[in-house]
């Protein structure tokens, strides 16, 4: 399925992104394909953090969160006058609990694990990023 806020020929669903609840039920979804949408999810009061949630929420365990966006400071990233959330292969660190350096603990979003981050930084990122479970006490010791 398709979900965008505007009503395209290849729109399943119409609903803004950065509206939450998304319209679909918890642990529904296996993979959610985000092609040229983080970049323009309004970080402001936390929003970035509140659409990962929201990802987070509708995949079911082991779910993919697949996200191509341009490198932030890249060309690309700069020319389009919407983009407004900048990503690099640290922001994704921020949602993996088992980073060393314990960013995840700044924010404590939903627990990802990141299985793949390719980049450019003169162009694309590709991220897949998984569902993982996580309890705090996993973290203990």
């Amino acid at each position: 399925l398709n979900m965008d806020m505007q009503k395209l020929p290849t729109v399943d669903i119409v609903h803004d992104w950065d509206s939450f609840p998304w319209p679909f039920p918890d642990n529904s979804v296996t993979i959610i394909t985000a092609m040229h949408v983080v970049e323009h999810v309004d970080p402001a009061r936390f929003g970035f953090i509140k659409w990962m949630n929201e990802a987070w929420r509708i995949l079911k365990y082991e779910g993919q969160l697949v996200i191509v966006v341009p490198y932030a400071g890249s060309e690309g990233y700069w020319a389009d006058p919407t983009h407004c959330n900048p990503c690099t292969k640290h922001t994704w660190r921020y949602f993996d609990p088992t980073d060393p350096q314990k960013l995840f603990d700044i924010y404590t979003p939903k627990p990802w694990r990141i299985k793949l981050c390719n980049f450019n930084v003169d162009g694309i990122m590709d991220v897949i990023l998984v569902k993982r479970r996580w309890e705090a006490t996993e973290n203990a010791g």
